[in-house]
């Protein structure tokens, strides 16, 4: 006979990997590909370049006999213009001998590349910022333009010298410009880059009249003094309805000296994140945490401006709010909570425990602001403050005075605290945080007597502040998908031993809509 509790994991289990397969491989992916024409010496070609799942692939075709696609996990400039001009020698070489010319063709790849250089920079600009932008964008945010030159100065503010400006790597995150690198030379030829020390608010007005005040630091030369980002940066806003936030989709591009480039707001068919997870401890049937939970969270960029701190880092106060709605235990099992009993000298006592009503709860809806962050080059400190409600239902039947009384009731439960996030992210494709949330329990119900047992002794004066311990291990799988694992340590502050677990393991991505607005 067949244990029923298996029979229940294995069900459960079955409907995680069904649901984690459908979000994974049936969520909308969009391939996405960007043409551009150009002419190397006296030859036309039409160069399409298209992106799926991290692999780029590259068609170059004259139009006439000469097509060919080359696949590559690394699409960069330097790559790009080798990769063009070799296949340019081999159709000159193909035609020649088309043409029955068998004598060898000489040719030195140095020299075209030279005499194209502006030509294949210009097309690789373009190639990608149609194949980034494009297909997932919403309204026109901004246009940045990279100036031809920066003047250096000395302290009354006169011209000593100028840097000519090279190009530009920008990568915009979370409202910010989160990574800069500008490449000047000098006089001589010498490449001097100039980068950013922590991330630069774009989501205000006020962010982007800062500029003024922010500096751009050149690495491994002492030679130079700081640059102001303006002086290298034009940035200008395009005001829109229903638009006070100016924050830029994520977006990486690449900018040359008097080219302008569009910038955009993330689409509003990206509505929510979501987290879809199970936790192994929830694995047992009598467990509230449940085979499968689900979060949505979106997160709304405030005041991103960061300022000079300790240790080349920047500091931020209220940079984003992060509302967020939890939905536990989807399985039908176990959704509720009985009253728990204390027997003192045959005189029982039903009451309700609030760590137990957090535990148990189905529903959590809660508002977190961010008061304060430090940012490093991979370590970041955000202190948040939260609030928000959470759902119990509490469903039992006791007797009281040989009366039997039943219970089927939600208990709404006040939470509030703060919280604490340590997050080490030494590249992009992976990272962690440690965390701890302190908060606030006030059960919203005359129903139900709220205490704590500690060492067997009843406490009428119920212990409601609770202490999370948070590890999170994250692995981006995508730009904007993730697979993540969890561990929560729950415990009363009081007392450390009346306490739940959570070890989770999930994949979150972002809900849109099917269609996007086109500009």
């Amino acid at each position: 006979m067949k244990n029923p509790i298996n029979q229940h994991i294995a069900l459960g289990a079955r409907h995680f990997l069904a649901c984690l397969f459908f979000l994974v491989f049936s969520a909308p992916l969009f391939a996405q590909t960007s043409t551009i024409t150009t002419k190397i010496e006296d030859i036309d070609y039409k160069i399409e370049a298209s992106t799926d799942k991290g692999t780029y692939e590259i068609k170059i075709s004259d139009g006439d006999q000469f097509d060919v696609t080359r696949t590559t996990n690394y699409f960069t400039l330097s790559a790009f213009k080798s990769m063009v001009v070799n296949e340019h020698i081999n159709n000159k070489k193909a035609r020649k001998i088309a043409a029955g010319d068998l004598t060898p063709l000489v040719v030195n790849i140095d020299t075209i590349l030279a005499a194209e250089n502006q030509n294949l920079s210009d097309s690789f600009l373009e190639l990608i910022s149609t194949l980034y932008n494009t297909p997932d964008s919403g309204q026109k945010i901004a246009e940045i333009t990279l100036m031809d030159k920066v003047y250096l100065r000395d302290k009354s503010n006169n011209i000593v010298d100028s840097l000519r400006v090279g190009s530009a790597q920008l990568v915009f995150e979370d409202g910010t410009i989160k990574n800069i690198i500008i490449e000047l030379s000098n006089s001589t030829g010498e490449k001097v880059i100039f980068s950013n020390i922590y991330s630069i608010g774009v989501s205000t007005r006020a962010n982007i009249l800062n500029f003024n005040n922010i500096s751009l630091n050149p690495e491994l030369s002492k030679e130079y003094d700081p640059i102001k980002l303006s002086e290298v940066i034009k940035y200008e806003r395009k005001v829109d309805l229903r638009t006070n936030d100016f924050s830029p989709a994520d977006v990486a591009i690449l900018l040359y000296p008097k080219k302008t480039q569009e910038l955009f707001k993330a689409p509003s068919a990206k509505l929510f994140q979501l987290n879809f997870f199970s936790d192994f401890v929830g694995l047992n049937e009598n467990n509230p945490n449940g085979l499968v939970q689900l979060e949505f969270t979106k997160r709304i960029n405030l005041w991103t401006k960061r300022t000079d701190a300790w240790f080349n880092s920047g500091k931020g106060w209220f940079t984003h709010l992060l509302p967020s709605l939890e939905i536990s235990k989807i399985e039908e099992n176990n959704r509720s909570i009985e009253l728990s009993q204390f027997n003192d000298g045959g005189q029982i006592t039903n009451y309700l425990n609030p760590l137990e009503l957090y535990r148990y709860s189905y529903a959590r809806i809660s508002n977190e602001i961010n008061i304060y962050d430090l940012q490093g080059p991979s370590v970041s400190i955000h202190l948040n403050a939260f609030g928000g409600i959470g759902i119990t239902n509490v469903k039992d039947t006791v007797l009281v005075n040989t009366v039997e009384t039943a219970y089927d009731e939600n208990v709404n439960t006040l939470m509030y605290g703060a919280n604490i996030k340590f997050l080490f992210n030494p590249e992009s494709r992976w990272s962690y945080q440690l965390s701890s949330k302190f908060t606030k329990l006030k059960p919203l119900s005359d129903n139900f007597n709220f205490a704590s047992v500690e060492k067997n002794v009843y406490n009428e004066k119920a212990n409601d502040m609770i202490t999370t311990w948070e590890f999170l291990l994250s692995w981006n799988t995508g730009s904007d998908n993730q697979i993540f694992g969890r561990f929560r340590f729950n415990h009363e502050l009081k007392y450390l031993n009346n306490n739940f677990t959570e070890f989770q393991i999930g994949y979150s991505v972002f809900l849109k809509t099917s269609q996007v607005s086109k500009k």
